[in-house]
């Protein structure tokens, strides 16, 4: 699985931890926090979204 690299820039509490802001590259890109990103593909239902919350879980637990 791809990883983002760059610096968390900031944590804007008015979306209650649903995204952040990091900078790559000088770009700043706005991301799903990793609870939500999971929320959404469990409601998306999608085989491949399934399958990439299983290893977003695992992720945590193993140390991978």
């Amino acid at each position: 699985m791809p990883r983002l690299r760059g610096t968390i820039r900031t944590i804007d509490p008015t979306d209650r931890g649903t995204r952040l802001t990091v900078s790559h590259a000088d770009q700043p890109a706005a991301v799903l926090s990793r609870e939500h990103l999971i929320a959404n593909k469990r409601a998306s239902g999608r085989m491949q979204d399934l399958a990439d919350i299983e290893r977003l879980e695992g992720v945590g637990r193993t140390g991978a």
